[in-house]
């Protein structure tokens, strides 16, 4: 079983790259998970610290589709 997670951060200096020190986590929004064909499977929202999960995932491609609030631009970052 498998883990996909990442950090939203909110992307205040508007270049589209996560910065550090510069671009502060994103709480609350919204991260959906589906299969590699489209068919939803779960949603959650980032933590305090923009930080989201999906675990015991079972091996396969997946599509995440976040739903950031109005005027609301953000960046992720992922782990490496």
């Amino acid at each position: 079983m498998g883990t996909i997670s990442g950090t939203v951060l909110q992307d205040t200096n508007g270049n589209s790259f996560p910065d550090a020190g510069v671009d502060p986590p994103a709480q609350g929004v919204e991260v959906d998970l589906y299969t590699a064909s489209g068919v939803f499977l779960v949603s959650q929202f980032t933590n305090a610290n923009g930080a989201y999960a999906f675990t015991n995932l079972p091996p396969g491609n997946y599509i995440l589709l976040e739903r950031a609030p109005a005027n609301f631009v953000t960046v992720n970052s992922f782990p490496g």
